[in-house]
Formats: C-alpha cells, structure tokens, sequence
C-alpha cells in the first residue's frame, strides 16, 4: 500500500502546492517507468507543472550488471531539466533515483567498487554491492551541487551551493 496508489490527493496541501502559491515552477521525475506507485497521475494530482520518466532520460547508464539508471546519469540528464524550465521564476525539482534500488545480490564480486574491512560472512557480497552503490550516490550527489554551485554563480539563482574547503563540504541553502 502507497499514498499515492490510496489517498485522495485531488487538490490536497502540499509542499508542491505551496510552493506553487508563492510562484514556484516544479517538476517531477524519475528515471523509471511512469506507472510505477502510480506516480504519472499522483504527481500530476499534487500540482506538479512538469513530470519526467525513463524516456526523458537518454543518459542510459548502469552499473556493473545492475539494471537501474545511476545517479551520476540520472543527475547529469536533470541538469537538462532544470535548465528547459521557465527562467522568471523560483524552481523547485523533486527527483526519486533509483540506482540504489536493492536486490543488492545482482553484481558478481569483481564488479564492486568498494570492499568492505569487516567481516559479514553469508552477507559479504550483499555488503559490497550496498556499499558501491552509496559510494556513487555520494560521488553523483557531489556533482550535483557541483553543477548547481557554478548555476549560482553565473545566474545569482540560489540554489544550494556547496564547496570544499580544506577537506570539509560546506552546505548553504
């Protein structure tokens, strides 16, 4: 059971629709099919000006043998996104990835970036395809705000803006 699949979301107080109230464009996406939870007709109930799905992301990349978009790819194409939408107004993105969707048993061992120090017996190779796959969010995540950094900095449009100092991430809204 989700709430989108049994709640009535017709019209319902939202962060969408408010922020929509104070002129916020918004959008929607995910990198996955549309009718998944039902999310093309719910995120359209809450007030979402756009919604984007697998097909609105041509950035098809995996990893390993996993069969899931990444982070990386997926933010790289929401770069795209955010950019097309309109320029008069504040905006407000809300993205579900789904590279670190689990089963966490689809990659042989060689294919795992990170190996985990401590011992977890049975759950070894289930530990290690876990811990890549948070290793890339993190990796892609700091890209992001990377690339919205440097929209502030030419557009003066705030967004979050994190930088590295001195081996520290510094995070400003």
């Amino acid at each position: 059971i989700t709430p989108f699949n049994w709640l009535n979301l017709h019209k319902a107080n939202s962060l969408v629709s408010n922020l929509k109230d104070l002129g916020y464009a918004t959008l929607a996406a995910h990198p996955y099919t549309n009718s998944n939870y039902r999310r093309d007709s719910a995120w359209l109930t809450l007030g979402f000006d756009e919604t984007h799905f697998q097909d609105d992301f041509p950035t098809k990349e995996t990893y390993g043998s996993r069969p899931y978009q990444t982070d990386s790819a997926t933010y790289r194409d929401l770069e795209g996104l955010y950019e097309a939408m309109p320029e008069g107004q504040p905006r407000f993105v809300f993205l579900v990835s789904i590279q670190s969707h689990g089963d966490y048993d689809m990659n042989p061992p060689e294919e795992d970036i990170v190996h985990a120090a401590t011992d977890y017996g049975e759950y070894d190779s289930i530990m290690d395809e876990y811990l890549s796959n948070i290793y890339m969010t993190d990796r892609a995540f700091g890209e992001l705000t990377e690339y919205l950094t440097e929209q502030y900095e030419k557009t003066g449009r705030k967004v979050i803006n994190a930088r590295r100092a001195k081996g520290r991430k510094n995070l400003t809204v």
